[in-house]
């Protein structure tokens, strides 16, 4: 039986700490002779590392402290855990922890005994079926497999094709053997049992990770950990503050969009959000949500989105789901109902339902200072721009194969949009780490046209104020609203939107890419597909009228 431990032998049992009495400097104990400066302690600093492929998703980890080797230690722990983790909860391993059970339930052998991470989790699925009514249930995977399977057929399931998948009473019963901290568990299945954690699990995983993260560099200060968009958080940042999360716009899903609301998340709190809006099934023209009502059988799509806060990553995991089934009332009571949870709810008609809790942490969303120094574009003698018109550009980052040490490297992106003298109107996404500008510059025609805009700013500072974390290979969408930095309205004319990426260990090493299009913006949609590249395929700009709600 594998069991999940935090500390391997021989890892923590390496590191010493030394006292050191005294000084190196002879007579004066306490400081540095005279035209020798003591050394000051390295600040602390925000480190951030990423990894692709992580839960079939990317992770992202912020680590607080002064030693840069601090925080690669804190991502190995936290990576070492994750993979042992898989190694029990994963459904997708045909020799994990959880498969293996799948296959004696099947095979009639009655009782199995479990690891006591594994059984542990299982009892507290068992407790929040009982607290949700059956809105959160464990055994889901054979009703999400009967919908997959509906999706390649293109026939939606009828009722009587459901009932046998739903169960009136719980299809499995699992008790702790002894009371000792290491026991085991032991489970009974109907036969029938095919658990489906992906409500609760990923939760759970960040939660053994960020403390296998801490245990790992215990002069760390601060960790985010983010996983698929499931935050979990330790300490604070370098200058002491909470940490703050934005929360995705479900009705406005473009990566550039604006936050729909921030909230402060305390030391040790978590962060987690679930919704249909980015996930669906179309089956013989109709969209489904992904997200199941396991009381029915069918899905659910009274709700776009819902996000809780809670003080635990697992705990802010299962609400989220929860609260994305249950009525909206019935549901951000239960999340009140638990300890520090706080919830916010995003029903189909638009409106923002917030618990009590939410509502004292979220903070008012301000726009970032505008870093250009050219003059507002004079829109008086031109037409103004279509009300509700955007400039919609799509693409997709591809995973050409090419990865050099350390593994695959994100792209650098830069999407701006210029007028006919050339200037920078807007830079509508800029991809990049903040701090590493000698990456930002291979970047080659976008530094070109930056220089060329800014006047009397520094540089680093500047792009501080406009740079994003770095994106996975994938799908993309970013959106130009005709409006400048400063937010006032550009006129009706032509624009010329360009997308500029750069890899490290791209093709040809650091050759770049680049494609632009100019779009005529005036009364009517514009728009068209541009050729395929290396790293970048699947780019079309569209100029069209948004549509409401």
């Amino acid at each position: 039986m594998r069991t999940l431990s935090f500390v391997r032998a021989g890892i923590l049992g390496a590191i010493t700490v030394v006292a050191v009495s005294g000084s190196a400097w002879a007579g004066e104990p306490d400081r540095a002779p005279d035209g020798v400066n003591a050394a000051e302690p390295a600040p602390l600093r925000e480190h951030r590392l990423a990894r692709e492929n992580v839960l079939g998703t990317s992770l992202d980890l912020t680590v607080v402290t002064r030693d840069p080797a601090a925080a690669e230690r804190c991502l190995d722990r936290a990576l070492l855990v994750i993979d042992e983790a898989c190694r029990i909860f994963s459904t997708y391993d045909p020799e994990s922890e959880i498969s293996r059970f799948h296959r004696l339930d099947a095979a009639g052998q009655g009782e199995a005994a479990l690891s006591p991470l594994l059984g542990a989790l299982l009892r507290r699925t068992r407790a929040w079926q009982v607290r949700s009514g059956g809105a959160f249930d464990p055994c889901i995977a054979p009703l999400i497999a009967r919908w997959q399977e509906a999706e390649r057929r293109g026939s939606a399931p009828t009722d009587a094709e459901l009932a046998p998948l739903l169960a009136a009473e719980p299809r499995f019963a699992i008790e702790r053997v002894s009371a000792s901290p290491g026991s085991t568990y032991r489970v009974a299945g109907d036969g029938l049992v095919r658990f489906d954690l992906n409500a609760i699990g990923k939760g759970t995983i960040i939660d053994l990770a960020l403390a296998a993260a801490r245990s790992g560099a215990p002069e760390v200060a601060g960790l985010v950990l983010n996983i698929g968009g499931d935050i979990g958080t330790w300490g604070a940042r370098p200058d002491g503050a909470p940490w703050e999360v934005a929360i995705a716009d479900p009705a406005n899903p473009a990566d550039n969009a604006p936050a729909l609301a921030r909230v402060i998340v305390g030391a040790g709190r978590a962060v987690a959000t679930s919704g249909g809006y980015a996930r669906y099934r179309t089956i013989d023209g109709v969209r489904y949500s992904h997200l199941l009502d396991p009381r029915t059988g069918r899905p659910v799509d009274h709700v776009r989105s819902a996000t809780v806060s809670a003080e635990t990553a697992e705990t802010a995991d299962v609400l989220a789901t929860i609260l994305t089934v249950l009525p909206v009332e019935e549901g951000l009571a239960l999340v009140e109902a638990t300890a520090g949870g706080a919830g916010l709810v995003v029903t189909r008609d638009g409106t923002l339902h917030r618990s009590e809790r939410w509502a004292a942490m979220e903070r008012p969303i301000t726009p970032p200072p505008d870093p250009f120094g050219f003059d507002e574009v004079a829109a008086a003698p031109f037409a103004k721009w279509k009300k509700d018109f955007i400039v919609e550009a799509k693409f997709t980052l591809v995973d050409s194969g090419t990865s050099g040490q350390g593994g695959f490297k994100r792209h650098y992106v830069a999407v701006w949009v210029e007028d006919k003298r050339g200037r920078v109107i807007k830079v509508v996404a800029l991809w990049a780490k903040q701090g590493e500008l000698d990456y930002v510059k291979k970047l080659n025609d976008f530094w070109k046209s930056w220089n060329g805009s800014v006047i009397d700013q520094n540089e680093a500072n500047a792009l501080g104020t406009l740079s994003k974390a770095t994106r996975r290979p994938g799908e993309y969408s970013v959106i130009w609203d005709g409006t400048t930095h400063f937010g006032d309205p550009v006129p009706q004319g032509t624009y010329t939107i360009h997308i500029d990426i750069n890899r490290e260990h791209g093709p040809g090493n650091e050759r770049h890419t680049h494609t632009a299009v100019k779009l005529k913006c005036g009364s009517s949609k514009k728009g068209g597909k541009l050729p395929d590249q290396p790293e970048l395929t699947g780019v079309e700009i569209r100029y069209y009228k948004k549509k409401s709600d």
